[in-house]
């Protein structure tokens, strides 16, 4: 019996591992898809419903990607619901925490996260990122200048001083006239000892674009010079959506900070793959 069922037992497993694979894929996918509706796709109707229907799908496929909860995440603030951002961001850290030695996430995805943490006001986790990602890349101007703003807020304006000053020294190197007003706000900030936090968004805003009711602002992109690649990315965004995208039934982006269940039963476009 045990030399009959040796080989099937490999067989399955090798089934499952396969199984799993794609599963995560299609959540990869289906969150690349989401995060154009976060940004490029912002404008068009009912952009934010259709992101987070997208993200719940993803979640469905793997309920342990920390892009797809990342990025609920990010759609949270542009909602303006703090508490269930910051549920997600946790859910993020502590998924990232959990991977094997070896396996880090990428830098532009630790600088998603810091931007987060310093957004909602966690601002000793975002300056252990921070700190992380400047000794990694030295170059990067927005990590020295939002290291130097977090530092601040925590009441260290020594440190501050420090990564500001190495903020303009790099903008100094490379003068750029889009960077005009970021030079101005680290002008601005060095004079400063200590600002609160109903002064942060003078000096950092990474939701300008979004306006009260959490719709995106029509006249934030007019005239931009990116206009035309936008278009064409909304374009093709939005003739692939209609074949990834399905009503999910409950999902963990409607029920932010709740257990993760295990992934129900495969959406039907999935289904033929998934049982190869």
């Amino acid at each position: 019996m045990s030399a009959l069922s040796g080989p099937g037992t490999e067989g399955d497993s090798e089934i499952l591992k396969q199984r799993a694979a794609l599963k995560r894929k299609m959540s990869e996918v289906l969150t690349a898809v989401a995060k154009v509706y976060l940004t490029d796709c912002a404008e068009e109707r009912n952009a934010q419903g259709i992101c987070e229907e997208l993200l719940d799908q993803s979640l469905l496929y793997d309920p342990d990607n920390p892009e797809s909860t990342q990025a609920l995440a990010d759609l949270r603030m542009s909602q303006g619901r703090r508490g269930e951002a910051l549920l997600m961001v946790r859910r993020t850290i502590d998924i990232c925490g959990a991977l094997e030695e070896g396996f880090l996430p990428s830098y532009d995805f630790r600088c998603v996260t810091a931007r987060l943490l310093v957004e909602l006001s966690q601002y000793e986790l975002a300056e252990g990122v921070l700190v992380e990602l400047v000794s990694e890349d030295d170059q990067d101007t927005e990590v020295w200048y939002l290291l130097g703003l977090c530092c601040l807020l925590l009441g260290q304006p020594r440190k501050c001083r420090e990564a500001l000053t190495e903020a303009k020294t790099l903008l100094e190197r490379s003068p750029h006239a889009s960077e005009a007003t970021l030079m101005e706000q680290i002008s601005a900030l060095l004079e400063r000892r200590a600002i609160s936090e109903q002064e942060k968004t003078q000096f950092w805003n990474p939701r300008w674009w979004i306006n009260d009711d959490g719709t995106a602002d029509s006249s934030a992109s007019a005239g931009s010079a990116a206009n035309d690649d936008a278009e064409l990315r909304r374009d093709t965004v939005l003739s692939e959506t209609s074949i990834l995208l399905k009503t999910p039934s409950k999902a963990p982006g409607h029920l932010a900070g709740a257990e993760f269940a295990s992934i129900p039963e495969e959406p039907d476009d999935a289904r033929m793959l998934l049982s190869v």
